[in-house]
């Protein structure tokens, strides 16, 4: 496509500034709102996901124009949220749970911290093949 505005030719770096205001506004938020079933949240990712899969390959709100761009901003904004609300109560319910006993939380946040980065480099891996071949423009 050919971008024919500002907000189209730049909505990427646009799309990571608001997923990274989302994840900000989510992880202050933990000292307000805790959420104990963080699975509810993974469940909000999973869905995410599939959303945008269909987005890449069908372009709806691309097709849109500059409405389309504006609700995919939004969304990356949505979406900010469920990664920063999960991994904040999570590191939060690590640290507090009286379930976990207190050696434990100690290894409990590195290890945390780790299988983030494990995550981020599959995901990263995962959406380079997909781009490379089912998402590719023909």
């Amino acid at each position: 496509p050919n971008p024919s505005s500002a907000l189209q030719r730049h909505a990427y770096p646009l799309a990571w500034a608001c997923y990274n205001v989302g994840v900000t506004v989510s992880r202050l938020s933990v000292n307000f709102v805790r959420i104990r079933q963080v699975g509810l949240l993974s469940a909000a990712q999973a869905l995410n996901f599939a959303l945008w899969f269909c987005e890449a390959r069908a372009h709806w709100l691309r097709n849109m124009g500059d409405d389309g761009y504006a609700l995919m901003l939004l969304w990356m904004v949505w979406v900010g949220c469920m990664g920063g609300a999960s991994y904040s109560n999570c590191c939060y319910r690590i640290n507090h749970d009286e379930g976990i006993p207190k050696d434990v939380r100690n290894v409990g946040i590195p290890v945390a911290f780790g299988l983030v980065n494990v995550g981020i480099m599959i995901a990263t891996a995962t959406g380079l093949y997909l781009n490379c071949t089912i998402l590719r423009d023909e």
